[in-house]
């Protein structure tokens, strides 16, 4: 092959590349719900409110209380896994995007990612 068809050929696939990892990149994107809007069956969520209470467990797992205007919802944070949490305060206002989970019959969100 010549050397300009392998040119042409790589910036092709370059180009397509980018272009799906857009578009992949907006059809994951977590929805924004309110806490009565959580079912429990959602993959990602992404979450709006401000920190009721926080309490850190003895395995440096971090437990949050995050209420909006149609409820309250517990938030779990394991092992540092999100920097500074440790500055957070209640009523500071943040965002969170997790996973929901059931654990013992309480419905709650797994953090991946805090926004303060």
């Amino acid at each position: 092959m010549k050397e300009s068809t392998l040119i042409k050929i790589s910036l092709i696939s370059s180009v397509l590349g980018i272009i799906l990892i857009l578009i992949s990149n907006k059809i994951y994107e977590p929805e924004t719900k309110k806490v009565m809007e959580i079912t429990g069956k959602e993959n990602s969520i992404q979450m709006h409110g401000n920190i009721t209470s926080k309490f850190v467990s003895k395995q440096n797992t971090y437990f949050l209380k995050l209420k909006d205007e149609t409820g309250t919802i517990d938030l779990v944070i394991f092992d540092n896994s999100i920097k500074n949490i440790d500055k957070l305060k209640n009523s500071t206002s943040i965002s969170v995007i997790g996973k929901p989970s059931i654990y013992k019959g309480k419905l709650e969100i797994i953090v991946t990612e805090l926004i303060v």
